[in-house]
């Protein structure tokens, strides 16, 4: 079974003079995340799991097969620990790889957006996970209509679209 992942991104939920953009899914966020990570969370905590696992047997294997067994044990668990730091390593590189290609690139361009633009990336994200859901064997949970609102420091909450509790058309 692959190990767990120790290394997430933390991203900034405030708008500041800084951080002047913020895209925070309220419900199912595994394609928002796919679309600004560049890719599935759960895909990249599989294979990270995967590699920390398989770096692992291929180490304790081969220290097994070269060491003195009164030693092997001792250098399977340094090795151990070289192996966790080192993957945190390359999980911060990851990381840091999805910011500047994926993240940043997307937050860029939201930022520049105008504010009558913005229900149409929050539209494309809600049919983006309708259509992935569709196209799958998971419950189809997101649908028509879609309600869209926005949020800004002048007008504050504004719906943009909402269906009515007695629309049902």
């Amino acid at each position: 079974m692959p190990g767990k992942l120790k290394v997430k991104l933390e991203i900034d939920r405030s708008v500041t003079h800084s951080n002047k953009a913020v895209i925070i899914p309220l419900a199912q966020r595994d394609m928002v995340h796919w679309f600004l990570q560049g890719v599935d969370q759960h895909y990249e905590r599989y294979a990270i799991g995967a590699l920390q696992q398989l770096s692992r047997e291929i180490a304790f294997f081969t220290v097994d097969q070269l060491a003195e067994p009164e030693k092997a044990e001792a250098i399977q668990e340094k090795l151990a620990k070289i192996l966790e730091k080192k993957f945190v390593h390359i999980g911060g590189m990851l990381s840091d790889y999805k910011r500047l290609n994926f993240l940043e690139p997307v937050m860029e361009a939201a930022k520049s957006l105008p504010k009558l633009e913005l229900p149409s990336l929050a539209d494309a994200f809600v049919r983006l996970t309708s259509l992935r859901r569709r196209m799958s064997t998971d419950i189809e949970t997101v649908g028509e209509p879609i309600d869209v609102a926005v949020v800004s420091k002048i007008d504050r909450f504004v719906w943009v679209r909402k269906r009515g509790y007695d629309d049902f058309n």
